[in-house]
């Protein structure tokens, strides 16, 4: 049986792939919730699975 780990990507992460700052970013998912929600990873820290990400890319590139 083979298992599949989704990478969890952290904001600096995720900045770095969609080629924006952090700030857009947080203005994306805070006000125009066009960003996939973030999953707490542990504490105060957050992240995003690298396939919802992906996903989330396509989408854009499709409109």
């Amino acid at each position: 049986m083979t298992q599949h780990f989704d990478s969890i990507l952290n904001l600096d992460e995720v900045s770095e792939i969609v080629g924006k700052n952090k700030r857009t970013l947080w203005r994306w998912w805070a006000k125009d919730k066009t960003m996939p929600e973030p999953l707490k990873v542990r504490g105060r820290a957050i992240g995003w699975r690298k396939s919802t990400l992906d996903a989330w890319l396509d989408q854009l590139g499709d409109m």
